[in-house]
């Protein structure tokens, strides 16, 4: 549906758009969406959402700024429309162009549904970009994420004279390889790992965006892969067929983590995958920055090794280098100026998760649980606590009595995620609601890695009080859990 409106802003939506300028926010353009095959400024997508200006156009989808009229929120939508194979009738219905390819365009949009069906298990994932909904209209499909307001670390690089303290980039990249870490639990490879699809938030929170060429990795990895490469930041198995240069995994993304990294505490990006097989060699990392610890150096350049099996192997292995000199500098959180903001980064939950204890034994002590205290009195309690499990291995509400053990695990054979169950192969976690202090205690038993939405990543053995309401992920599977109590 669409209606000509002159004064509507397509930036800020007020009505307040005269003279190619918008006297509310600013914002200077002409009253039209440049690229012809776009929809039309004011256009209402879903008897809901107003089409506001371009965001972005790539080969397979237009990106649009729009408002929310039901929450009156700016989101952001995302439209498959391949222009190279695609025009628009009278009605902005997509259409099938006369150079067109029917294949290619119905393929496309059975790979853009599975890229939105895929981002719904991001959506409590708190350094990935969330997704709101999807539809379907003009003949095509449209999915609404948040709308991000701030600006790309390609753009903050810029506007820091092309670098940043390794201080800052060991604190956002490390919340970035976990949250890559969490996307390859749910067995996903991104591809496109890049200083344009990181973003910093006004209000300091980076976001991994951009998931228009990920890729699942449970299937044959020995076959060709589509040709998706960046320069400097894609390793050589992005370039061409597996025969020459390896499959594709987990370890393709360390790899973009590493280069993009470098080239942000140093300024400098590494030499193209290409060259640096022609025999062009990349610089210790060390000795562009004085900062940076031989350790951190070799760290870095095991990430960014040509051949994969010599690669660091996962994003986690990745954020435990980060982790580690991290921890010598003793950071706590980052001051990011955006413009003429600068604030810290939102802690304002950071007291939901406190480590309780540093035992590092396999039960709870008397203060949370132990096998051997269940014959403890238990204390009267009308508190009714849950288990409610997210994510692409389970999906669940489950009511769970106090004061007892409860093992989350992986079930045998069928590998989904249970609470509580003799089929359980492999122990995740055990969790106790404590009637009297009405708080849950966690213990991490996982390899792979539970962490909580800060980022934190809880140790092995170690037992954690977490506040009611709290939620943590399994890096295995890409689960949440979140830890409630009924009202």
């Amino acid at each position: 549906m669409y209606s000509l409106d002159e004064t509507l802003c397509p930036n800020c939506f007020k009505h307040t758009f005269n003279n190619n300028q918008c006297s509310s926010c600013g914002y200077t353009a002409k009253h039209k969406n440049n690229e012809e095959l776009a929809l039309p400024i004011g256009y209402i997508l879903n008897d809901n959402y107003t089409v506001g200006k371009i965001l972005g156009i790539g080969g397979f989808g237009i990106t649009y700024l729009a408002k929310n009229n039901k929450t009156g929120d700016i989101e952001v939508i995302k439209e498959y429309f391949p222009t190279k194979h695609a025009i628009r009738d009278s009605e902005y219905n997509m259409v099938l162009s006369s150079s067109g390819d029917e294949k290619i365009l119905k393929n496309g949009l059975k790979a853009f549904e599975k890229e939105a069906n895929t981002l719904r298990f991001f959506k409590q994932q708190p350094n990935i970009v969330h997704f709101i909904s999807a539809f379907d209209e003009n003949d095509t499909m449209y999915y609404v994420m948040e709308y991000l307001d701030g600006v790309s670390l390609s753009t903050f690089l810029k506007s820091q004279s092309g670098k940043i303290n390794l201080e800052l980039a060991l604190d956002l990249f490390y919340k970035i390889a976990m949250a890559v870490q969490f996307i390859h639990g749910m067995d996903i490879i991104h591809r496109d790992i890049s200083p344009e699809n990181i973003f910093i938030t006004k209000n300091g929170i980076v976001k991994l965006i951009d998931f228009g060429a990920m890729k699942f990795i449970s299937g044959d990895l020995t076959k060709t892969e589509t040709l998706m490469v960046r320069p400097s930041f894609s390793p050589i198995e992005q370039y061409s067929n597996v025969e020459k240069f390896g499959i594709q995994g987990t370890w393709t993304d360390v790899y973009a983590l590493a280069s993009v990294f470098y080239f942000s505490v140093s300024g400098e990006k590494i030499p193209e995958a290409k060259k640096r097989a022609e025999g062009e060699e990349i610089k210790p990392l060390n000795e562009l920055v004085s900062d940076v610890s031989a350790t951190l150096a070799i760290g870095i350049n095991q990430a960014l090794n040509l051949d994969y099996k010599k690669r660091i192997q996962n994003a986690l292995a990745f954020a435990n280098i980060l982790k580690s000199a991290k921890n010598s500098f003793d950071v706590k959180s980052s001051n990011i100026t955006l413009g003429q903001n600068a604030t810290k980064e939102n802690k304002s939950q950071s007291n939901e998760h406190v480590n309780f204890d540093i035992k590092t034994n396999n039960k709870f002590d008397n203060a949370g649980v132990t096998s051997s205290s269940q014959s403890q009195a238990k204390v009267k309690s009308n508190d009714k606590p849950f288990i409610q499990i997210n994510g692409s291995m389970a999906d669940g509400k489950f009511s769970v009595p106090v004061d007892v053990d409860i093992k989350v695990g992986r079930q045998r054979d069928i590998n989904q995620i249970v609470i509580n169950d003799s089929s359980i192969s492999r122990q995740h976690l055990v969790v106790r609601y404590d009637a009297t202090k009405k708080v849950f205690y966690i213990l991490n038993n996982s390899s792979n890695g539970v962490f909580s939405t800060e980022g934190v990543l809880y140790q092995k053995g170690r037992q954690y009080l977490l506040q009611p309401n709290s939620i943590v992920y399994l890096i295995y599977g890409g689960i949440s859990l979140k830890l409630g109590i009924e009202k």
